[in-house]
């Protein structure tokens, strides 16, 4: 009887000593509503005020042409991205990332529910980068020649 409420002991500290975490989640779609404008709205489950970054880049080499810092509120964020004159119409690639080591304007509320280095961060938007764990997601993006249609 004492082995079995020691293993039954063990068991329990076992199972509360683990975090389970539901996998983490960042998604989101892009739509130009203007010749200027690309528009970024998404869903995560990351706590308010997680700061998102969205990049919009140039598929063939990678380059970015213009950036936004939205923070999550309910589950949500979403950035206006002003395009620059003369960019070229094409393929472009709109990526979302989250970094736990981005500016925490929770005042640590945030790395609270992500690990200081993202180490409760789960599913497959994870990817490492360093020592740092990432989420990140990557949606295309084809920018019409002349930006809008005929004027």
């Amino acid at each position: 009887m004492r082995y079995a409420s020691y293993a039954a002991g063990a068991v329990l500290l076992a199972m509360t000593g683990c975090r389970h975490t539901p996998p983490s989640l960042l998604d989101g779609h892009a739509a130009l509503p203007d010749r200027s404008h690309v528009l970024v709205q998404g869903e995560t489950n990351l706590p308010d005020q997680a700061q998102i970054l969205i990049s919009l880049q140039d598929q063939k080499d990678q380059t970015v042409v213009v950036q936004g810092l939205p923070l999550v509120k309910d589950g949500r964020f979403r950035s206006l991205l002003t395009l620059p004159d003369g960019l070229s119409g094409g393929a472009y690639l709109i990526r979302l990332s989250f970094s736990p080591t981005a500016f925490d304007w929770s005042k640590g509320l945030v790395l609270k529910s992500v690990g200081r280095k993202g180490e409760y961060l789960s599913g497959e938007r994870v990817k490492r980068v360093g020592n740092v764990t990432i989420l990140q997601r990557d949606l295309p993006l084809l920018i019409p020649t002349d930006k809008g249609g005929a004027t």
